[in-house]
């Protein structure tokens, strides 16, 4: 039973920390460090209970007591920026001394993996930069951990950077660090928090998880289960693969069969007349089946003379996670397994023996199979110009492609918990729920700082874009309180495009996530989103141009150190209907001249059919849409789909325009809420 220490008025943990403790600081503090200027500075650590801690920074001298666990913290008043300074701390007979100590700005980018991809694998890397660059910055990586619980350490050191050692820093980091210190010739200090494949859940608070209704059960269920199950005696976080696979194994104990080999699905003679049709290359998430699952392709293709009795080779780009492939009713090849990630991204290439080559109609079947995701979706994914048939013997003559339109039809819906189950595996999942917040944003807290270049969103873009939005708005209320800075300006990047291009994709959750991000920043005074269509790439979710969307972000920032706004691109106001077309108004940038042509917009009427539409500017700010199909047209929207084929929108200053999709007569904060096609 614990007794009160009626001398001290406390509790008697002030044993905790021996009274010769060493003296020593909190890991963001050391030799290289920037902090930031024109606020207060907090310089925290430890040193022995109850005695004074003196902090001599630039001529000014600042003094506090340790508390009786050892804890303390010194504040030094707000200071103009300065370079290569010493912060001397003294306690008794302790010291400690920092070199080269800045007073500039400090940004924190986080995010997942194309906010972590490296600078050695930028285009254009390392060689876009002089040394000058390189010597402008300083960098801090904090090494990702996944400990269950708030960490109060922070690991990680400030570093000098030069071009030999610079390889594996963040590339968009680099070039926003790069440009806003060129540009404003401040001291700039790039503190990296970053994971790939992690999702937004893992990056906030478990208050705020605990304050939003879509996400309190799931993390009181989670808090109960949590440290259950542990079987480590050697003080070691879990195998992230092997926890993964163990939950797999729970929720699917054998792989799944559909039973539809069985029921004739691969044979040349079932009819699937009265099955759906489906552009491939392309996820059936496109189709609007935002679940796991697995599906069947089927497609007739017409087989000259010539290659009669002559051995093919059938290729099917990427197939996202297995498949098992027929020709003629035959099987002739199949890899993965849908509950593994061994191979989302594997090229399919079978051969078809001579003996099953028929002249005229030929028949190939695909099953499809996925049943956990991160970041990509089950299908037949591509690219479109490695989907094709060819002869074996002369494979630089003439293919067959196949690419187009197949039949499809789905035959198990495994739903969502193989994506979901991993926001709850704990400590050595850092996607479990705040597991990152705790390890890599918590032990910050208090640490002044300008801004965040933020760069998330593919691992909810499946099956979590819902919930985007409102858990986007609260982190960023979330990291201002933990930060101390309730001005804390946010960089959103904008999901690039990616995947196979389409017009119009009206449920692609990509489209979504793009949307929640441009309508946080929309809202948020002290927020930027970065528009980065056109900087994608078809097949790679890690677009190497990392230079132009770090340079786009930077520019914002430097108007905000100038205490200007950012522009922005055309954003939607509202529209009405006239005489059979939309009429739009835009705020933010200025749209083109009158007569000015438009490409990206697609219109339906109330029953959702959906038709390309044509665009015209009209008059200052307002854009006429309209297609001869639709005489009552409901809803619109603009470059909607995953990668879209038409971007047309921006304004005068060559700023694009977000995606947005609109109902009339609702204002675009309910439109937005909405699934617009039935």
């Amino acid at each position: 039973m614990l007794a009160l220490d009626h001398n001290a008025g406390e509790f008697p943990e002030k044993t905790a920390i021996a009274a010769n403790a060493p003296l020593r600081l909190d890991g963001y503090f050391c030799s290289h460090a920037v902090l930031e200027r024109n606020t207060v500075i907090p310089v925290s650590g430890y040193a022995a209970p109850d005695t004074v801690v003196e902090v001599d920074f630039g001529g000014v001298t600042a003094r506090s007591v340790a508390a009786p666990d050892g804890r303390f913290t010194v504040n030094l008043p707000p200071m103009p920026a300065a370079r290569g300074r010493r912060l001397r701390v003294t306690n008794g007979q302790n010291e400690l001394c920092l070199d080269d100590v800045s007073v500039g700005e400090v940004y924190l980018v986080a995010g997942q993996s194309n906010i972590q991809f490296s600078l050695a694998d930028s285009r254009p890397g390392a060689e876009a930069a002089s040394d000058d660059d390189f010597a402008a910055l300083r960098y801090f990586k904090i090494p990702p951990r996944s400990y269950y619980g708030k960490q109060r350490t922070l690991r990680g050191k400030w570093q000098k950077i030069s071009r030999r050692d610079a390889a594996m820093l963040s590339g968009c980091g680099f070039f926003f660090g790069n440009a806003v210190a060129r540009e404003s010739g401040l001291p700039v200090g790039i503190v990296d928090a970053s994971l790939g494949g992690i999702n937004l859940e893992s990056w906030v608070s478990r208050e705020t998880l605990l304050a939003h209704p879509a996400y309190r059960d799931e993390l009181l269920e989670y808090e109960k289960n949590v440290s259950l199950g542990w079987t480590d005696t050697q003080g070691k976080l879990p195998d992230l693969n092997d926890k993964i696979n163990q939950g797999l194994q729970k929720l699917f104990p054998v792989i799944p069969d559909d039973g539809k080999l069985e029921a004739g699905w691969a044979t040349v003679i079932f009819d699937d007349s009265d099955w759906e049709t489906m552009l491939l290359p392309d996820s059936w998430t496109e189709a609007g089946h935002n679940h796991a699952g697995i599906f069947w392709f089927r497609r007739t293709v017409e087989i000259p003379q010539a290659w009669e009795n002559q051995e093919l080779e059938l290729h099917l780009g990427a197939i996202d996670k297995s498949d098992k492939v027929y020709f003629n009713g035959v099987f002739i090849g199949g890899m993965g397994n849908p509950c593994l990630w061994d191979y989302w991204a594997t090229r399919r290439i079978y051969s078809i023996p001579a003996s099953l080559v028929k002249a005229g109609r030929d028949q190939i079947t695909i099953q499809a199979g996925s049943m956990a995701s991160i970041c990509t979706d089950g299908g037949v994914v591509g690219p479109a110009s490695e989907i094709y048939l060819v002869r074996k013997a002369a494979p630089q003559a003439e293919k067959i492609p196949l690419a187009g339109e197949w039949r499809y039809r789905e035959s198990l819906d495994a739903g969502t918990t193989g994506m979901t189950f991993m926001r709850t595996l704990g400590a050595g999942a850092p996607q479990s729920l705040h597991m990152l917040y705790d390890n890599m944003i918590f032990p910050l807290a208090g640490i002044p700082m300008r801004g965040v270049l933020w760069y998330q969103g593919e691992a909810n873009a499946i099956c979590m874009a819902k919930h985007y939005e409102s858990l986007l708005r609260a982190m960023l209320n979330d990291w201002r309180r933990t930060l101390g800075n309730p001005e804390l300006e946010f960089f959103i990047i904008q999901l690039p495009d990616y995947h196979n291009p389409h017009y119009f994709a009206p449920f692609n959750q990509w489209a979504l996530i793009r949307e929640a991000q441009q309508l946080v920043a929309q809202k948020d005074a002290f927020a930027d989103c970065i528009v980065t269509l056109t900087w994608g790439d078809v097949v790679e979710l890690h677009p190497c141009n990392k230079k132009a969307v770090a340079e786009a972000a930077a520019r914002c920032a430097l108007l905000r150190l100038r205490g200007e706004t950012p522009p922005s691109g055309p954003v939607f106001e509202k529209m009405i209907l006239r005489d059979a077309a939309l009429e739009v108004s835009f705020t933010g940038g200025r749209l083109p001249a009158a007569g000015t042509r438009i490409s990206g917009f697609a219109v339906s009427g109330k029953d959702g059919r959906a038709f390309i539409a044509q665009a015209e500017v009209t008059g200052e700010n307002i854009i006429r849409v309209f297609a001869p199909e639709v005489h009552d047209p409901v809803y619109l929207w603009y470059a909607w789909a995953g990668n879209p084929r038409e971007i047309g929108l921006q304004s005068v200053d060559g700023i694009k325009a977000s995606p947005f999709r609109a109902a009339l007569n609702e204002p675009p904060e309910k439109a937005a809420a909405y699934n617009l096609i039935p």
